[in-house]
């Protein structure tokens, strides 16, 4: 089974930014990264993720590995 989620940034101050992630299907989930640590916490969870799928780890790996490049852009996307 093929996973893509589509990540949005939906807000960003000097201390953190706020992305959600979603499935094609619409399902949604909220991320939010502090800029200084990298630290990520889940927000809100996407109806029917569990820790078996780890569709948010997937979605917060993506985006700290932007963090570590000192990037926090508007689109990014994951696919397996």
């Amino acid at each position: 089974m093929a996973i893509y989620l589509e990540i949005r940034k939906a807000a960003e101050d000097d201390q953190q930014a706020i992305y959600i992630f979603s499935r094609e299907d619409g399902a949604q989930g909220e991320l939010l990264i502090r800029k200084r640590t990298g630290e990520i916490e889940l927000k809100a969870a996407m109806p029917g993720d569990s820790e078996e799928k780890g569709l948010w780890l997937r979605a917060a790996h993506k985006i700290r590995s932007h963090w570590r490049a000192g990037e926090f852009p508007e689109v990014m996307t994951w696919a397996a």
